[in-house]
């Protein structure tokens, strides 16, 4: 019998509230009276999934497709199912499958595409992404995944082709505009001064839009709003300054909002952020927007709390309201970690959620929003000059020292620093060297390829391990090796290998190498922190603003300094070879680095929490109380 609609309509209330348990309970009684009956089980399962219930979702999910195999909805939803269970080879085959049959939707070649890429299949993902372009045309979303398949395959400047001829047809729309400037960060051919024009053309394409889809009808009555937050509207950094804070006895009370509080290389540096603050002058509050939760979560959330910040769990928000939650916290200070990375918070930033606002530690570069007064950095990434300053939209401050802190792994997930021994071979003998980079394949650019060739070509017989989790494609790690060999290194002397199943196993394999080589234009940040744990000298290249040296290219520079080992960061291609050939053949300081340079990083500014805590403060302090002559930038309607 079909599902009685008493039952069907309480279901679908039920779900559409949020009210999971009862959603299964009436999932459950359709269930019952009609066992076989595929409605039914798709009832339970949605109920199931949105419990987080995934494997029980999962058996519901393919106990539908059984009973319906010529549906398409139906395998969609199987493959929602396993991408939430991270089983993305198989959500792919069943976003695929879906594809193939009537009401197949565009919808599906898009996720199909996604699951793909999550699963590092990224010559696969790049071969259906234009395949379903041929088919349903260039959808922003298909051209979106089309030049993350390309960026992550280390090819740049062809996704930044296809942004720009997307863009061009398409010049308003927020998400090409957004995926530019993204994708732009990565790309050795684009100018700084282009690159900054790319993130100003985000943010107004971005204010344009939500002003358009906020604004009231024509005629109607806008009522006046007050300044502090409640009614809706928020003014800007500078009606504030010298007021105390919105917190117990006059603190500033600070939001810091990412998505990135999990297994994620920003985790490594957020835990001085979200406790060191001065709590005699700052309260903090903590607003998590990712829906994946693990061990780091909890180890950072349990920090916090003992910090005596407070937790908040905001996954799942709208846009709408995430901002109307931190209008109604009254937040003073509100710190985004995300910037213009995936799960960023760009319209809540647009729309103005605080007094003041500041961009930081997630995203390399400025985000191009007028609502964003600050921007947090320090003196080596961003150099006082007036060419800096101009690449951004924001006010800079730079934190006194550093702007990081790395946080390394427990204990437990720590291997030794000692060299892996390798019968038949000296690794000290001339010829014997591994160079290494476990960064990221996007941050591998053409340019980055030329001079990391020149350095295997001065050191005779020295080899190159890649390392990264997109290159589980084999034509992907083809590709590579096959760009190593047109610039004259024998395909021998390239080791291609894909990630890695546990922190432990990831580091560990940091002990084949004598000497990490550095990405650029966009420069390892946890990498380099990693290598440097691991006893093994990394390499960076650092050139000055003059010469296209943005943020991205000159973070090694600063985490290089605070371990005392600036003379590692050189400042053009040149003198890149030649350091890393000079260290090569320097057997004792490599020897001496090996076993040093753990408690070196360790016992550093780099990773002292204490004082990045005084530093911190001190930064946002400023960015409080600084009188500046920025025009106010009204907030946006809600």
């Amino acid at each position: 019998m079909p599902v009685p609609p008493g039952i069907l309509s309480q279901f679908e209330r039920a779900l559409r509230e949020g009210r999971f348990a009862q959603a299964i309970t009436h999932a459950e009684r359709a269930v019952a009276l009609s066992p076989a009956d595929a409605i039914a089980m798709d009832m339970l399962r949605a109920a199931l999934y949105g419990a987080g219930r995934y494997a029980e979702a999962l058996t519901q999910a393919r106990a539908v497709v059984e009973l319906i195999p010529e549906h398409a909805g139906s395998w969609a939803s199987l493959g929602f199912v396993l991408a939430r269970l991270g089983k993305h080879v198989d959500a792919a085959g069943a976003f695929e499958r879906a594809g193939s049959l009537d009401g197949a939707t565009p919808g599906h070649a898009i996720e199909r595409i996604t699951a793909l890429i999550h699963a590092g299949l990224l010559a696969e993902a790049e071969i259906a992404a234009r395949g379903a372009i041929t088919r349903f045309g260039p959808l922003p979303d298909l051209v979106f995944r089309l030049s993350t398949s390309l960026c992550e395959q280390g090819r740049t400047t062809e996704a930044a082709a296809e942004l720009s001829a997307a863009l061009f047809s398409d010049p308003a729309n927020v998400q090409l505009a957004l995926t530019q400037c993204s994708i732009g960060v990565y790309s050795d051919s684009i100018s700084p001064d282009a690159l900054s024009a790319m993130h100003r053309n985000f943010g107004r394409i971005l204010s344009q839009s939500l002003t358009e889809l906020t604004r009231p009808p024509t005629g109607s009555r806008v009522e006046p709003r007050t300044a502090d937050g409640a009614s809706g509207a928020i003014a800007p950094a500078a009606r504030v300054n010298g007021r105390p804070g919105r917190g117990a006895g006059g603190r500033v009370r600070v939001g810091i909002i990412s998505s990135d509080f999990r297994a994620h290389s920003v985790a490594w540096f957020s835990r001085g952020v979200l406790c060191g603050l001065d709590r005699g002058r700052f309260e903090t509050r903590v607003y998590s927007t990712s829906a994946r939760a693990d061990t780091i979560t909890a180890r950072l959330q349990e920090a916090t709390t003992a910090a005596g910040g407070v937790w908040i769990q905001s996954a799942g928000l709208s846009a709408t309201d995430l901002r109307q939650r931190l209008l109604t916290d009254r937040i003073d200070l509100l710190l985004d970690l995300n910037g213009l990375t995936e799960g960023g918070c760009w319209e809540v930033l647009a729309r103005r959620a605080a007094p003041v606002q500041c961009s930081f530690l997630g995203y390399p570069h400025t985000t191009g929003l007028a609502s964003v007064d600050y921007r947090l950095v320090d003196e080596r990434t961003d150099p006082r000059e007036p060419r800096v300053d101009a690449w951004h939209v924001e006010r800079l401050i730079r934190v006194d020292g550093g702007f990081l802190c790395y946080r390394p792994p427990d204990a437990a997930e720590l291997p030794a620093a000692a060299r892996r021994a390798d019968p038949g071979a000296d690794r000290d003998a001339e010829g014997a060297i591994v160079f290494g980079s476990f960064n990221r394949l996007a941050k591998v650019s053409p340019r980055c390829k030329r001079v990391w060739a020149n350095v295997l070509l001065r050191v005779p017989g020295s080899r190159l391990v890649i390392k990264s989790g997109t290159l589980v494609s084999a034509g992907a790690g083809q590709r590579v090796i096959n760009d190593f060999v047109s610039l004259g290194v024998e395909a021998s002397r390239i080791e291609i290998r894909a990630g890695a199943a546990s922190v432990f196993d990831h580091l560990s394999q940091y002990t084949d190498l004598d000497i990490a080589l550095d990405t650029f234009p966009y420069a390892g940040t946890t990498t380099t922190c990693e290598a440097l744990l691991m006893g093994v000298p990394v390499v960076s290249l650092a050139p000055p603003p003059s010469r296209g040296g943005t943020h991205a290219h000159r973070v090694g520079l600063s985490l290089l300094s605070q371990v005392g080992l600036a003379d590692l960061a050189p400042d053009d291609d040149i003198a890149f070879v030649e350091v890393a050939a000079a260290l090569a053949s320097d057997t004792t300081r490599r020897r001496e680095l090996r076993t040093t340079l753990r408690s070196r990083l360790l016992e550093s500014p780099l990773c002292d929490e204490r004082l990045y805590g005084v530093r911190l403060s001190d930064a946002l302090w400023t960015a409080w109380n600084d009188s500046t002559q920025r025009t106010p930038t009204p907030s946006l309607p809600a």
